[in-house]
């Protein structure tokens, strides 16, 4: 096979390599969610987020976390701590709010209710805005900075009305909003998948209920690399073999 044939063959491999990478997403990741109910129409882009003395920092490190994260997803969305006036407060509890066995921790709890409610009031889902609730983030004041930082950005993503995912499967890092943190692996940042929750629930589930989601993120340049690294392997194994059938014959 002629050196030319073999740099056409590897050319028209290329892409096909990479579309089966991206459509398998061997490098990317993915998640299950459960988007149940709409964004009430009045939810702020601003929400802003009051916190215990104690938790002041770690609220604040959480929210540049979160608006980071929204912000490459284009959402006019952000989270604002403040001193007074909030809509979310972030309280401490001294214990765990519930372990599930296995290094696997449940470590915060959210609280929404609607503000001076009474019992056997009944609103319907439709009638439901965001001014109307009162929402409290619990979160376990361990000792151990990672844990407590991870337990506050899962909860404020809840504040966020994202849901849990489940299913994750995928290289990197964990993201913030599996249903369980790992005591020993607590999630550090926002990651893209999180981001992606975030857009779809804000965005094309905004008006509406999406009850289950397949959030899925491509990692196209790692594919890229594979994908290029393979069809020139493609084509210096026929090239050396050409070589070596031209050299038996002389």
């Amino acid at each position: 096979m002629r050196w030319g044939a073999a740099l056409t063959l590897s050319l028209i491999t290329h892409p096909l390599i990479m579309i089966l990478l991206l459509q398998t997403n061997v490098f990317g990741v993915e998640a299950v969610a459960h988007v149940l109910s709409p964004i009430p129409p009045d939810f702020p882009e601003v929400l802003r987020v009051c916190a215990d003395p104690v938790l002041e920092g770690d609220v604040a490190w959480a929210a540049g976390e979160w608006n980071r994260a929204l912000a490459s997803y284009g959402l006019r969305l952000r989270l604002e701590p403040v001193g007074e006036d909030c809509a979310v407060y972030v309280q401490s509890s001294d214990v765990p709010l519930g372990g599930l066995g296995e290094n696997r921790l449940a470590g915060g709890m959210i609280d929404i209710k609607p503000k001076n409610w009474t019992l056997g009031t009944v609103i319907s889902p439709e009638e439901i805005r965001f001014s109307m609730l009162d929402i409290r983030l619990t979160v376990w004041g361990t000792e151990n900075v990672a844990l407590r930082r991870g337990i506050i950005l899962h909860e404020l993503g809840h504040a966020l009305l994202l849901s849990h995912l489940v299913d994750f499967r995928g290289t990197g890092p964990r993201p913030v909003m599996l249903e369980d943190i790992h005591l020993a692996n607590p999630p550090e940042s926002v990651t893209e998948l999180d981001a992606y929750l975030a857009w779809l629930t804000h965005s094309y589930c905004r008006d509406k209920a999406c009850p289950l989601m397949h959030v899925r993120v491509q990692n196209a340049p790692a594919s890229a690399v594979v994908a290029t690294a393979v069809s020139a392997g493609v084509a210096l194994t026929l090239m050396v073999a050409d070589f070596g059938r031209v050299r038996r014959k002389a």
